[in-house]
């Protein structure tokens, strides 16, 4: 019964449409390539508006419905001929919608460890911008709601009823100058304000006489077309594909297409490999598409490194011969269906310029060829994994075209990637030492009583002391061989040498041995070295935060980092701290299974301050003091920064372990009046003429905001509630010593939080940085640009 009904079906469409030949029914019966579609003679139109029409379609729909493999352009031919405006809900639309392997489920069983229904930033293998972007509602986890996308996606806002009232030469961005158009059409009075009634009047429900394309609610009646039209479009392939596409999980069909500007050819299996690949389909004519072309190239820009993105120019969906829209008209965009190549060229060149695409440009043959086979028309999106599978595919087009769903369809495949890599390479490296049978190399001191050079980078770099080994293999890159040299790039002084030149008040006993790090300093900064010994061990040793807990914040912020000395030193800790080898596996893992609920918003929050401090929300400080008190919670706060200060360090030194493993911290007391040599300080010479290169910064982010507005977010940073009352000075000075309190009343609120809660720590790194003036004597000019590039890059509005 089916496939008569289909059968039925399939000789009446094409008796409408005009088609005769028997190739022509066999290309339409496998939903194959769209040509030329004959105009429909006054008979066929007359039947269609005819009441018959709508009785065949609801007889079609009934005798079909217990069919699931029944193709998906029989529901929509179905649903038209019942007089359908082709809805969200109409048509194939109910059946056509995102397919994604990344489902609730299969998460859960891969990477919710605590079996509590929703991925915590520690549970979730990737990086913290890609947690927060997946992390829909920004309350720390990962939940069913922040992976589902249940509205379609011209489903009505405030958003996107302010965003098509602004955009007025529809080219998918409001910028600033139609944002201020907006404002002085909406304010009708000329006040220079607007008040509510005036936004009701600019921008009503829908429903209520909205502008076409505001979220569908008034497009059917702007542009509503006949049966004939909506019934020959779908035929011609302009409102959607006779295809349904490739499915999740097979292969993408390979193509080759011309790239738009002419240069050459763009092939998909040149693209498959290294990283995931990105088609957006589309064509100029689909407002809903424009509408989009903000959001995808924000992506573009966005994931361009970590993602091969392709632009495919399809059929034309609402020419002016076809689906003639009156919103294209407003726009004015009036294009006839392309009928050769180079007029679809032409005509993907117009839309290129008009959308202001960037990422790479090609365009579909004039026979539809991969637009058809992929499904793609009018718009549809696919994210395609590195084997050359289909890992996600959006709804068709245009209630289906969602940039943000993709996006996190792309972030997931992204994460499964990498730990692919991952395990591929902890794979590779335990076969290849399994194999040669090596022994851990050992590095030696030096011994002279002099400096050693900075090694060399040799062809192949020596193998790393074993006790730093297994954690150097949990940096994604640092850990790979043949990077980078073997030790720091900078001379290093024998221990004893090194020792003496250290501005420090010295003991009785015998010699600590210092870390490379503080030997590599120790002859240029003796003061700043000194201090910088005190501060490690006053953290490693006398920071409150139980040791446990201190140490797993050092090891974090020492991984987002990517520090392998620092992690070794963090590992060392941990053990010291009680931990298990199995638990600092764990660890490793990402298993935070080891520490309560408070630890591991702790963590949580000491990963996102390193990588993505500016993202740190109100709720997330208050959550941990809630759980720590406002005294560790700032020793937490000075260990992240301290750890960050210290990594960097570290890694432009190039020290990547210490001979024969990490070592314990040194106790060292910082002599203020040490007589100590520090190398004199020669200022560059002042040329002639300004080097070659830009006098300005190509930064439009930054270029873009004016003084007013600058003073104005200060303001509003300066009129938000802190998240820790900030202690008085009198209350500093009663708890100090006698003869520690400073010299002068101290304004600056952070110190005063600082040296309120953690005055030890305070004043251990206050000691650092008066140490580094004195033996570094720099620029003020470049020290304090220096200060601005740091804080522009970090975000950071102090």
């Amino acid at each position: 019964m089916d496939r008569l009904c289909a059968g039925l079906a399939l000789g009446m469409a094409l008796a409408v449409v005009g088609a005769v030949s028997v190739s022509a029914q066999e290309e339409a019966a496998d939903g194959a390539k769209s040509g030329e579609v004959p105009p429909l003679s006054p008979a066929v139109r007359e039947w269609l508006e005819a009441p018959g029409s709508a009785e065949f379609g609801r007889w079609l729909a009934q005798s079909l419905e217990r069919d699931p493999n029944r193709p998906e352009w029989l529901d929509m031919l179905a649903d038209i001929l019942q007089g359908s405006r082709l809805g969200p809900t109409d048509g194939w639309f109910r059946r056509a919608v995102a397919q994604t392997r990344f489902v609730g489920p299969v998460l859960a069983a891969k990477y919710d460890k605590d079996g509590d229904y929703a991925l915590s930033r520690w549970e979730f293998p990737g990086t913290s911008e890609d947690f927060a972007r997946l992390d829909r509602d920004g309350n720390g986890a990962i939940r069913g709601d922040d992976i589902v996308w249940p509205e379609h996606a011209l489903a009505p806002s405030p958003g996107s009823m302010l965003y098509f009232e602004a955009d007025a030469d529809s080219d998918g961005r409001v910028t600033r100058e139609e944002l201020l158009a907006f404002f002085e059409r909406a304010d009708s009075g000329g006040l220079g304000f607007l008040s509510l009634d005036d936004l009701k009047r600019i921008l009503p429900m829908p429903g209520g006489g909205s502008r076409p394309g505001s979220g569908g609610g008034s497009s059917a009646r702007d542009d509503g077309p006949d049966k004939a039209t909506l019934i020959r479009g779908l035929f011609a392939q302009e409102i959607g594909s006779l295809q349904p596409g490739p499915a999740v999980g097979e292969t993408a069909p390979e193509f080759t297409l011309r790239k738009v500007d002419g240069s050459g050819t763009v092939r998909l299996s040149d693209l498959v490999g290294e990283k995931p690949v990105v088609l957006v389909f589309g064509n100029i004519t689909c407002g809903p598409f424009r509408s989009q072309a903000g959001n995808i190239e924000k992506l573009y820009r966005r994931y361009q490194d970590r993602a091969n993105f392709v632009m495919i120019y399809v059929r034309e969906a609402h020419p002016t011969d076809g689906w003639r829209m009156a919103s294209n008209e407003r726009a004015e965009v009036r294009i006839e269906q392309p009928r050769t190549f180079d007029e679809r060229l032409g005509v993907a060149q117009t839309c290129q310029r008009k959308l202001g695409f960037e990422m790479p440009f090609v365009v579909d043959t004039i026979d539809d060829a991969v637009g058809a086979i992929y499904s793609g028309m009018p718009s549809r999106l696919y994210v395609i994994d590195r084997d050359g599978k289909v890992a996600y595919k959006s709804g068709r087009g245009p209630f289906g075209f969602k940039p943000a769903e993709m996006e996190q369809a792309l972030i997931w495949t992204l994460t499964e990637q990498a730990l692919a890599d991952r395990e591929a390479a902890k794979s590779a490296e335990a076969t290849a030492e399994a194999s040669v049978g090596r022994e851990p190399h050992e590095q030696s001191e030096p011994e002279d009583a002099g400096e050693t050079p900075a090694p060399q980078p040799a062809a192949e770099e020596a193998p790393r002391p074993q006790a730093d080994r297994s954690a150097i293999q949990e940096v994604d890159d640092a850990a790979e061989e043949g990077g980078r040299a073997a030790g720091p790039w900078v001379p290093v002084l024998e221990n004893e040498v090194a020792y003496r030149r250290l501005a420090i008040v010295r003991d009785e006993g015998a010699v600590p041995r210092l870390p490379i790090w503080a030997r590599a300093l120790a002859g240029p900064l003796p003061r700043a070295t000194a201090a910088m010994l005190a501060l490690d061990a006053a953290h490693r040793t006398g920071n409150p935060l139980e040791p446990k807990l201190r140490a797993a914040v050092r090891w974090t912020v020492a991984r987002a980092n990517r520090s392998p000395y620092a992690l070794a030193t963090a590992e060392r800790d941990l053990r010291e701290a009680g931990l298990s080898a199995e638990a600092i596996g764990r660890l490793r893992r990402g298993d935070m299974s080891d520490f309560d609920a408070v630890g591991r918003d702790a963590l949580a929050l000491a990963e996102q301050l390193t990588l993505d401090g500016s993202s740190v929300t109100d709720e997330a400080v208050a959550r941990l003091i809630d759980g720590l008190g406002p005294e560790q919670t700032v020793a937490l706060v000075l260990l992240v920064a301290h750890g960050n200060f210290q990594d960097r360090l570290l890694l432009s030194l190039g020290v990547m372990g210490e001979p024969g493993g990490a070592l314990a911290p040194v106790a060292v007391r910082l002599d203020r009046q040490a007589a100590v040599e520090v190398p004199a300080r020669v200022r560059p010479a002042t040329a002639d003429t300004a080097p070659p290169g830009p006098t300005t910064i190509d930064d439009p982010e930054w270029t873009a905001v004016d003084i007013e507005s600058l003073r104005q977010e200060l303001a509003g940073q300066q009129a938000r509630p802190g998240r820790i009352r900030v202690p008085t000075f009198e209350e500093i000075v009663a708890k100090l010593p006698a003869g520690q309190a400073p010299p002068r009343p101290v304004k600056i609120q952070w110190s005063l939080v600082c040296m309120g809660y953690q005055p030890e720590l305070a004043s251990a790194w206050g000691t650092t940085t008066g140490a580094f003036a004195v033996d570094a004597r720099q620029d003020r000019v470049f020290e304090e640009s220096l200060f601005w590039v740091v804080t522009r890059a970090i975000r950071c509005f102090y």
